[in-house]
């Protein structure tokens, strides 16, 4: 969804398992607020067509939008209905809050995911003791464990996450650091970073 409200523009995509909202200071008059709901596969060739800087202009009519930049032209059909309140999954207040290096996170996750068999397996992640440890258990095929110093000193916690959703975010960053905010293994924790940007995480149930 793209919201264009209060002199900000807020960007929110989620599936139910996931949530990545990031928002922006703009420029635009208040009869050119609006909110519109985007098919994944427009935004996805919006990432193709858009580049650091540039011009991009926005003309919706109706139930259509027209997206312009730098003489590439992109036409789509929004979709009808209205967005779920996202804000109502995001933690009003998390217990812990733990910084990481953005990379040493992505490579391990990377490492960790080369024996997940499907979709719906997930990845321990336990925190303790000023250390990370990675762990991924698949049956006939065997463990990934991994160790990361980090700098932490709360209380044990072991969530499980999808890692490919934990990865999505940590590879179209550019911060050297990301922050995850924790309370226990069955709530919501949210990754964010030095800009206006957050994502919410939902654990997966694991014997």
């Amino acid at each position: 969804m793209l919201s264009f409200k209060e002199a900000k523009l807020t960007a929110v995509a989620t599936d139910g398992r996931r949530l990545a909202l990031a928002e922006n200071e703009v420029d635009f008059p208040a009869e050119s607020e609006a909110d519109m709901i985007l098919p994944s596969k427009a935004v996805s060739e919006l990432l193709h067509i858009l580049k650091d800087t540039g011009n991009l202009r926005i003309y919706p009519k109706g139930n259509q939008v027209v997206f312009a930049f730098e003489g590439t032209v992109l036409a789509t059909k929004l979709i009808d209905g209205t967005y779920p309140n996202f804000r109502q999954v995001i933690p009003a207040q998390c217990e812990e809050r733990v910084t990481l290096e953005r990379e040493a996170l992505l490579t391990a996750l990377r490492r960790a995911s080369l024996i997940i068999a499907d979709k719906t397996s997930a990845t321990r992640l336990t925190f303790d003791n000023n250390s990370l440890v990675i762990l991924t258990t698949t049956p006939d095929v065997g463990e990934s464990r991994e160790t990361i110093p980090i700098k932490y000193s709360g209380k044990a916690i072991t969530v499980a996450f999808n890692p490919d959703y934990m990865m999505d975010p940590l590879k179209n960053l550019s911060n050297d650091e990301v922050s995850i905010e924790l309370t226990d293994n069955l709530s919501p924790a949210v990754m964010k970073c030095d800009i206006p940007f957050l994502y919410v995480l939902m654990p997966m149930r694991v014997d």
